[in-house]
């Protein structure tokens, strides 16, 4: 229940930040794109990394070093990832990095493949606490969960796990929730078909686009500290 997520992330963000965990690779899923991670992380310094992209393939198809060269960015998005896959990987994709910000998008995946929206969100706000405990001084970003073409069917679904997570963004604290669907649709509420590829899924040159602007209007501000209440971000990237 949201409750739960709610009152565990209460509990977290007032706790003291544990030692971090030796990172491990979990087998199975993404095996090879997880490897890459790995190896990387064992050569990188700390402080390279200035904003860490983590999530699903809509982070992991994204240029972040073209799009945001000047924040020294990381992308560990991979393949067609769950929540479940980020915590099960979670030391791996964190290392020891000591980004300023962090932005997420993932949950997409959970509800097209089954799981109900509240218990999406009780596991992504889960994932935002743990990095909110881990990351004290970093700005941590949630990307809303988007309505494509071909997901139109489970748009209640999103819809109800994002305004879960804005919910506890609003109570809490902690991170800011960051409404990027809306600039993907038309005026007629629909999908902007421009915005998505041809598989009616992952976004396209111009749904990065909106994306990015959105995202630069925040980056200025991701050096401040942590912030104390939720935020909500909507703004027309068309």
């Amino acid at each position: 229940m949201i409750l739960y997520a709610i009152g565990a992330m209460a509990l977290l963000t007032t706790a003291p930040a544990p030692a971090r965990a030796e990172q491990v690779l979990m087998p199975g899923r993404f095996q090879s794109e997880l490897v890459a991670f790995a190896q990387y992380n064992r050569t990188a310094k700390s402080d390279s990394v200035g904003t860490l992209f983590i999530g699903s393939s809509s982070i992991r198809l994204w240029n972040v070093k073209a799009d945001f060269a000047s924040y020294r960015p990381m992308n560990h998005g991979f393949g067609g990832a769950t929540v479940s896959d980020v915590l099960a990987n979670y030391d791996l994709l964190t290392a020891n990095y000591a980004p300023q910000t962090i932005i997420v998008y993932v949950g997409e995946n959970d509800i097209v493949q089954g799981r109900e929206a509240d218990a999406v969100a009780t596991d992504v706000i889960t994932l935002l606490s743990q990095l909110r405990t881990d990351f004290p001084k970093a700005r941590i970003m949630y990307l809303s969960m988007k309505s494509s073409p071909a997901r139109w069917a489970q748009r209640a679904a999103f819809e109800q796990a994002n305004h879960d997570i804005l919910l506890a963004s609003i109570l809490l604290g902690g991170f800011d929730y960051i409404d990027v669907s809306a600039s993907l649709m038309l005026t007629e509420n629909r999908p902007d078909p421009d915005c998505f590829r041809a598989d009616g899924i992952h976004l396209s040159a111009v749904g990065y686009q909106r994306w990015r602007k959105i995202i630069d209007s925040y980056l200025p501000r991701a050096g401040g500290p942590a912030p104390i209440a939720g935020k909500v971000t909507q703004i027309s990237a068309q």
